[in-house]
This record gives structure tokens, sequence and C-alpha cells, in this order.
């Protein structure tokens, strides 16, 4: 008798096994997205806070001294965030390399200890670096964490939040960086309205081809964000126009770098609302598909 529920035992213990094993590795995968999610909104505020301080500096760089107290409250706000996404990163979950994050904590120090002693030139070089570093980071993670989409749509939601929002608001932020500086000076030079026209032209292609199919879309969790979509839209059509009538065509620039400074804030704002409202989604679409 013994001998016969021995092969039986077995069995039923190693289905036992499998099945713990199976949850394990469900409750782990779930867990790693959670923590990505975590990660990725670490990363968003420092995408927004690092752009923030770039424009002040050109324009504090480019002669207006107004601009110098804002940056010292910039700065604290992102160190603290780098301390942030380094605790994050250092979590047993992390997919990332801590000595990444470490590098792009360790070229923001270097460029704030030193960004009075920068040209404006280099001063928003240095800032751009660390933005496609955070953005490139970002974006690793993501596909590391191998996040899938379960239908059309959702590839969609999950392209602009990983890549395309986070690419518009990188483009607002260098608009508002350089229109700072050129109102600061009051003249618009040849390069700068080459790079202004570029990158008003690349604002223009991510709202025409991934906001206007996110507005399109059917997809019943969207039908929230609807109102912060067409604002995001919106937002940054004004500040491209403000870009063409003030800057590019205007025989005089008599805008302030205050006044520019302000109004791409706005447009930059908007994005983050709805980047901030996609992660929300994105993270619901994706847990849901894990329970």
């Amino acid at each position: 008798m013994i001998l016969f529920l021995t092969p039986i035992l077995i069995i039923v213990l190693l289905v036992i096994f499998t099945f713990y094993l199976s949850h394990a590795r469900a409750r782990k995968r779930k867990n790693q997205l959670k923590w990505l999610f975590d990660f990725l909104r670490c990363g968003r505020r420092l995408i927004q806070y690092v752009p923030a301080h770039r424009g002040m500096a050109n324009a504090f760089l480019k002669g207006d001294a107004s601009f110098k107290n804002k940056m010292s409250e910039m700065q604290s706000n992102i160190d603290q965030n780098f301390e942030q996404l380094l605790i994050v990163a250092e979590n047993p979950l992390s997919v990332v390399e801590t000595n990444e994050v470490n590098y792009l904590a360790t070229q923001w120090s270097e460029l704030k200890n030193n960004v009075f002693n920068y040209s404006a030139e280099q001063s928003f070089a240095k800032h751009t670096a660390i933005v496609t570093g955070l953005l490139e980071i970002m974006e690793d993670a993501a596909e590391l964490a191998s996040i899938s989409a379960a239908s059309k749509e959702s590839l969609l939601i999950t392209k602009a939040v990983m890549r395309e929002l986070p690419q518009l608001t990188e483009t607002l932020g260098q608009v508002r960086g350089l229109g700072t500086g050129v109102a600061a000076q009051g003249e618009c030079s040849v390069a700068n309205r080459i790079k202004l026209s570029f990158l008003r032209e690349n604002g223009m292609g991510i709202l025409n081809d991934t906001i206007n199919s996110l507005l399109d879309s059917n997809h019943l969790k969207l039908d929230v964000i609807k109102s912060p979509l067409q604002a995001c839209k919106d937002k940054a059509h004004r500040l491209f126009d403000c870009i063409n009538d003030k800057l590019l065509t205007a025989t005089v620039i008599n805008i302030s770098s205050n006044e520019f400074y302000a109004t791409a804030t706005v447009a930059i704002d908007e994005s983050f609302v709805l980047l901030d409202k996609l992660l929300d989604v994105l993270e619901e679409i994706i847990l849901d598909k894990k329970k």
C-alpha cells in the first residue's frame, strides 16, 4: 500500500511545488513592474527639473540676473530627486545598473558647482547631456523589464509614455532654454533660428503623430484623459506660435526672458500633467494583466 501511494505523493508534491514556483515568479514579476513605475516617476521628475534649471541658467548666462535665485531653489529639487533615484535604483528588483545613475548624479553635481563658470553654450550642452542620459536610462529600464502591451491601443500608450512624450517634454524644454536666452539678449542668431525652427518642427511632428493618435483612440482607459491630451496639444501649439511670432519672424524681439520662460513653462507643465496621467493608465493596464 505504501509503495502504491509513494508515486502519487511524489506527483502531488511536484504539482504543489510547481504551483508555488509559478506563483512566486508571478509575484516577483509584479513587484518588479511596480519598481519600474517607481523608477520612471523618479526619472520623470528629473526630466522636468533639469531642463527647468537649463533654461534659467541660459537666461542668466545671457545677461538676465533675475534667474539666479530661482536656479538655487531648482538645484535643491534636483539634488533631492537624484538622491531618491539612486535609492530606487539600488532596490534588489532593479534592472538598472546603479553606476549609470551615479554617473548622471556626478555629472549634475559637477555642473551645479561650475555653472557660473561656463559659457551659455557649454551650460546648455551639459544640461542636455544629463537629460539625454536620463531619457535613455528610463527607456532602457522599460525595455529590460520587458513591458508588453495587450493591444494596438495599449502599444500606442506604451510608446507614448516610454518615448514620445518624454521626447516632447525635452523638445519643449530645449525651446524654453534657447528661447529664454534669445529673449534675454534681445536678438536671435542664425544658429538659434535654425535650432528653434528644428525643435518647433520636431515638436509639431510629435503632436501630429502621437497626441492626435491618442485623441483618436477608442481605448476605454483614455476616455478620462481626453481633456489633458487636448490641453497639451493646445498649449504646445500656443508656444510654437509664440516662437514663430516673437522670435523667428519678429523684426525686433520685445518679449522679455521671464515672459517667454513663463509661456514655455505652461506648455511644458501641461505635457507633464499628461505624462503623469498616461503613466497611471499604463501602470493599471500592465498590472491588470498580471492579476
